[in-house]
């Protein structure tokens, strides 16, 4: 009888430890409900802006800002200034910057100085570049060129081996 006892006592005792907590729920995603979000979001963030506006075309440089150390020479900053620019779908060339890939794939909203130091890597100093505070950010696929930038006056701010080239359209 004792035995019976003591079986049943560490029975029950067991079942009211091993009993799951039923008042709290866990939601489990899975990796493919997560990346759904995700593009969901992405795609909501494209939708925001106006996809008939482009940055391609024909551009002529009308200044720069150098934004880090390395740069190309003083002279050939120089000579950028009123070169043609043509960005395409894939790719940026000019007659005087060298022919550089791209690829578009989203549209982003960002502030200057967020802008500056994702490309160039540092903060904004003074009122300088003179681009809006509130950018449309065409994000690229290629390190160099994070980003191209398409402003409300149809100019485009462009970065190239550590300076931002202010574009204008070639009418």
């Amino acid at each position: 009888m004792k035995l019976l006892t003591s079986f049943a006592l560490i029975l029950s005792s067991s079942l009211l430890f091993a009993q799951a907590d039923t008042t709290r729920v866990q939601k489990v995603q899975t990796k493919n409900s997560l990346i759904q979000k995700q593009q969901a979001i992405k795609m909501e963030r494209v939708q925001k802006y106006n996809t008939n506006l482009s940055v391609y075309g024909n551009y002529k440089v009308l200044k720069y800002y150098v934004l880090k150390t390395k740069t190309p020479s003083k002279e050939t900053l120089e000579k950028i200034i009123g070169s043609t620019v043509i960005i395409e779908n894939d790719q940026f060339s000019g007659s005087v910057i060298e022919r550089d890939s791209i690829a578009i794939y989203e549209t982003e909203q960002m502030t200057r100085s967020d802008y500056i130091y994702r490309v160039f890597g540092r903060e904004i100093r003074a009122p300088e570049p003179d681009i809006p505070t509130n950018l449309n950010v065409y994000k690229t696929g290629n390190l160099e060129c994070y980003g191209i930038v398409l402003m409300s006056d149809g100019n485009v701010a462009l970065p190239y081996k550590g300076v931002l080239l202010i574009l204008e359209p070639v009418k």
